[in-house]
C-alpha cells in the first residue's frame, strides 16, 4: 500500500519534468535535511549520489529500489474527483482547496517513508508549493505550507 505526499496547486504546474524539479530543490541542505530522520552524512551523500530520476513515468529512485512515482493532475474532472475524496476542511486549507486547479501526488511505499526518498518527496513538495501556490497533504494527513513555518502543521 502506498503512501502519498500530495500538494494542491492554484497554478497549474506547465513543463514539469525530472530537469525541472532537481533545478528547483537543488538549494536544499540534504545533509542537515538527512539529519532530521536520522540519516548520517554518509549515507545522505550516498543516495544523492546514487538517486536516479526519469520522465516517462516521472519519477526517482535507487537504482535497484522501489521507485518514488510523481503524478501530475490537471484536468478539471480528475482535480474534483480527488478534492470530493477528501473529508472537509477548515480555515486557510479549506480556502485554499476552492482554488485548487492541479495536483501533484507523490507515491512512496510505506518503507521509504523516514528515509532520504521521504526527504527528496516532500523538498518536492515544498517547491512547488512555493512556485504554483500550493498546500501539502502529507501521509499522516497533516496540512503544511510553504512559508517560513513549513515544518509545523497548519491550523485548519
Amino acid at each position: 500500500m502506498p503512501a502519498w505526499i500530495t500538494t494542491y496547486l492554484q497554478h497549474e504546474p506547465h513543463d514539469l519534468d525530472a530537469a525541472a524539479i532537481r533545478r528547483g530543490i537543488a538549494p536544499a541542505d540534504w545533509l542537515t535535511l538527512g539529519e532530521d530522520f536520522d540519516v548520517h552524512a554518509d549515507a545522505v551523500e550516498r543516495f544523492m549520489r546514487d538517486l536516479q530520476w526519469s520522465d516517462e513515468p516521472l519519477q526517482f529512485g535507487l537504482p535497484d529500489g522501489r521507485p518514488v512515482r510523481v503524478r501530475v493532475w490537471t484536468g478539471a474532472d480528475r482535480v474534483e474527483e480527488e478534492l470530493s475524496e477528501l473529508p472537509p476542511q477548515q480555515g486557510a486549507v479549506r480556502e485554499h482547496l476552492t482554488d485548487t486547479c492541479a495536483i501533484v501526488a507523490i507515491e512512496l511505499g510505506y518503507s521509504q517513508l523516514r528515509t532520504m526518498h521521504e526527504v527528496v518527496a516532500f523538498e518536492i513538495a515544498y517547491w512547488l508549493a512555493a512556485r504554483f501556490a500550493g498546500v501539502i497533504l502529507a501521509p499522516d494527513d497533516r496540512w503544511y505550507d510553504h512559508d517560513e513555518h513549513r515544518w509545523e502543521p497548519m491550523e485548519g
